[in-house]
């Protein structure tokens, strides 16, 4: 968990089918508004705070990981998933419409995103 990493995920990423999705938006959004923070002081920022329970859950899991846990290689594994399920729903999101209702800029996405 990184919580001043944040600012690398769009929020357009996040699923909307995903039940978790809001929440996790809520925390980004929370985690923007408040500046970078370490996962020592994440807890006690968040005292108070709607998203104390959500912290407090992921903390919890936190503890469940040894020393030699790569942090940084988790969560550039797990944005990488993001962005990739992102652009796999964005690309069947355009695919999906007739041609001449994509504006320029859509045609041009959807192009970059097969080449993807």
């Amino acid at each position: 968990m990184n919580p001043q990493r944040v600012a690398e995920v769009d929020t357009c990423w996040l699923d909307a089918n995903d039940p978790l999705s809001s929440r996790m938006g809520e925390l980004m959004a929370w985690l923007r508004e408040v500046g970078p923070l370490k996962p020592q002081t994440l807890c006690e920022t968040a005292k108070g705070s709607a998203l104390e329970p959500l912290i407090d859950e992921l903390m919890t899991d936190l503890l469940d990981k040894d020393d030699s846990w790569d942090w940084n290689a988790e969560f550039d594994g797990a944005v990488k998933q993001l962005r990739d399920d992102w652009q796999r729903r964005r690309w069947q999101e355009l695919a999906t419409r007739p041609l001449s209702s994509l504006s320029a800029g859509e045609r041009q996405e959807l192009t970059e995103l097969a080449r993807s």
